[in-house]
């Protein structure tokens, strides 16, 4: 690990670290931008769990944020209405074919949600897809947010769960 001077939280190598992680959010990435061995690099767990790191991290993303002033509560909002948006909202369809919504009718929620539109036009006619964005992403980024989740050392995301098992009552027979 590089020499931290006197009064700094991280290294230099932790510091390149962190912006990178920042700006890619790619853990092995980054460990491999700071100078890390490839070997270290793809377990880069404990590199990311310092405490030092962690708060670097964090500070820069703060920062991040106050530049382009996006709050939690907005990107918490747009992550609800893509996991609350159904494709109902965006087509109807039944023995006729598919038929799209007019973009102009879906609400600023629905359209949250719709990651691309796209056309191709044919001599035989054309298709058009429509693309919405996937659910599951949207529900590992708000169990991230509200810290319910946080990524392993492979970079996938990991939830801890409390589950509580209450013995069902046997109904007394009488």
């Amino acid at each position: 690990m590089g020499k931290r001077r006197k009064g700094e939280l991280v290294s230099l190598r932790e510091e390149i670290y962190a912006r990178e992680y920042v700006a890619t959010r790619d853990m092995q990435k980054a460990a491999l931008a700071a100078g890390w061995a490839p070997s270290t690099a793809a377990c880069p767990g404990e590199i990311h769990a310092r405490p030092g790191v962690q708060k670097r991290i964090q500070a820069l993303s703060i920062e991040i944020l106050k530049k382009v002033d996006l709050r939690a509560e907005h990107v918490l909002n747009v992550t609800r209405n893509i996991l609350s948006a159904n494709w109902s909202d965006v087509a109807s369809w039944d023995e006729a074919g598919v038929h799209l919504r007019k973009s102009s009718t879906l609400s600023p929620e629905t359209l949250d949600a719709v990651k691309s539109v796209t056309q191709t036009i044919s001599a035989g006619g054309g298709s058009m897809k429509v693309e919405m964005y996937s659910k599951l992403e949207a529900a590992k980024l708000a169990a991230q947010m509200l810290q319910l989740a946080k990524p392993n050392d492979s970079g996938a995301v990991t939830v801890d769960v409390e589950v509580n098992l209450i013995p069902r009552q046997e109904e007394s027979a009488e």
